[in-house]
């Protein structure tokens, strides 16, 4: 079972060196590599991801940069296409801000079970999950949305999109993701893509933080992009999915490694 950790990262210098750190010894070895893309960051980034695999010597993995900022998106896209090339039967997505625990993923690991599902996904408004320092106002307003999306898609939808998320391969190989959208709403479609595609989702418990990080999410008018989406697959779901949703096509072919470590 080859897993690839994927950690997206863009402004996140005082945070990525505690997510790298997150992969202890005791968990290392359940991922074959932990790949670092780093969004053209106006910060010092990179130097803190270099900084931190270099202390944590166990670790297989490497760092690239994208030759543009391509976006949330667009980063994923550019992961989604390596884990597949290489034949991953897993990719985790951790998003390299520090608010997600990688720990609550390990037990879905050791247990195998992932391997039953299409996709197993973090939701911070799962009944279980714990949240520290989330705003009684994003707490309401994801849950609206939460809640019209369960209703759209007949389904129970517990989170659109947190930071910590396992996808299982074979289910993406057709790579319809590739029409998603590059920017933050990269997930929403997800969750509209696997619900059209039938692929099997289960959502789990988090413990999700907000202490020193940054949102790059400007909460309205995302509110109203995630709305007219939703508008658009419910009058005509057909031509939402076929529909090319990107601004524009991310290569696979890319990869600016800036620093790798081989154990």
């Amino acid at each position: 079972m080859k897993i690839l950790a994927l950690i997206p990262a863009y402004n996140c210098e005082n945070q990525i060196g505690r997510v790298i750190n997150q992969f202890s010894p005791a968990i290392s070895h359940l991922f074959e590599e932990i790949m670092i893309i780093e969004n053209k960051s106006k910060d010092q980034t990179i130097n803190s991801a270099t900084k931190a695999f270099q202390a944590n010597q166990h670790l297989n993995g490497f760092i690239c940069t994208n030759e543009n900022n391509v976006g949330y998106g667009g980063t994923l896209k550019i992961g989604f296409n390596y884990a597949i090339e290489k034949n991953y039967d897993f990719i985790m997505i951790l998003h390299g801000d520090d608010q997600g625990d990688v720990m609550d993923m390990i037990p879905y690991i050791n247990d195998q079970s992932i391997k039953e599902y299409d996709c197993t996904l973090g939701a911070r408004f799962h009944p279980k999950s714990k949240l520290k320092n989330y705003s009684w106002f994003r707490t309401f307003g994801n849950k609206v949305y939460n809640y019209l999306f369960s209703i759209i898609l007949g389904k129970k939808i517990l989170d659109l999109g947190a930071g910590i998320n396992i996808y299982k391969l074979n289910a993406f190989l057709e790579r319809d993701y590739q029409k998603f959208p590059n920017d933050l709403t990269f997930d929403y479609c997800g969750i509209i893509s696997h619900s059209y595609r039938k692929r099997s989702i289960r959502f789990i418990p988090i413990t999700w933080r907000e202490d020193d990080q940054i949102s790059n999410v400007k909460i309205i008018s995302q509110s109203i992009i995630t709305l007219k989406l939703l508008l658009s697959y419910c009058l005509n779901k057909n031509s939402f999915i076929a529909k090319d949703k990107a601004s524009k096509q991310i290569s696979s072919n890319k990869l600016n490694i800036v620093y790798k470590q081989v154990v």
